[in-house]
C-alpha cells in the first residue's frame, strides 16, 4: 500500500499516481464528481483512493481503468464501487488493464447490481440504462 492515514490530499494524488497526467485526472474527476455519483460514499473520495491502493491499481494503470470507463467518473466510480462490493473481481480489472483498448466492463448491468446495495447510487442515471 502506498497510501497512510497522515497524508494531505496531494500526497495522496502522488502516491497514487506518481503524477501520470491521466491518471491524476482522473482522480481529480473523482473528488469532483463522487457526491452527485454516489451519494452513500461514507469515507468520501478517500474511500475509493483507499480501494485503488489496495486492489494495487496505481500510476499508469488508474489511467486504463479510467480510459475504460470512456474518460466517465460516473463509470469510473460504478468500477470502483464493483470492486468494494464484490460484482467485480481483481482479474477482471488486471484483464482491462492489460487490454484497456479492447476490453470494457458492462455499465449497466453493474449498476443494476450496485444498486441492489446501494440504491442511491448513479440517481441522475448519468450512465443510462
Amino acid at each position: 500500500m502506498r497510501m497512510s492515514e497522515e497524508m494531505t490530499f496531494e500526497a495522496m494524488i502522488h502516491a497514487l499516481t506518481n503524477g501520470v497526467p491521466g491518471s491524476v485526472n482522473a482522480l481529480v474527476s473523482v473528488v469532483k464528481d463522487y457526491r452527485q455519483i454516489d451519494p452513500s460514499s461514507g469515507m468520501g473520495f478517500v474511500g475509493y483512493f483507499i480501494t485503488l491502493d489496495m486492489f494495487m491499481i496505481h500510476d499508469q494503470d488508474i489511467f486504463k481503468v479510467y480510459s475504460s470507463c470512456c474518460e466517465d467518473a460516473a463509470k469510473f466510480l460504478a468500477v470502483i464501487r464493483g470492486l468494494q462490493l464484490g460484482f467485480i473481481s481483481e482479474s477482471q480489472v488486471k484483464t482491462v488493464i492489460g487490454h484497456y483498448e479492447v476490453t470494457s466492463f458492462d455499465f449497466v448491468e453493474l449498476v443494476k447490481q450496485i444498486r441492489v446495495k446501494l440504491p442511491d447510487f448513479d440517481p441522475n442515471n448519468l450512465i443510462g440504462e
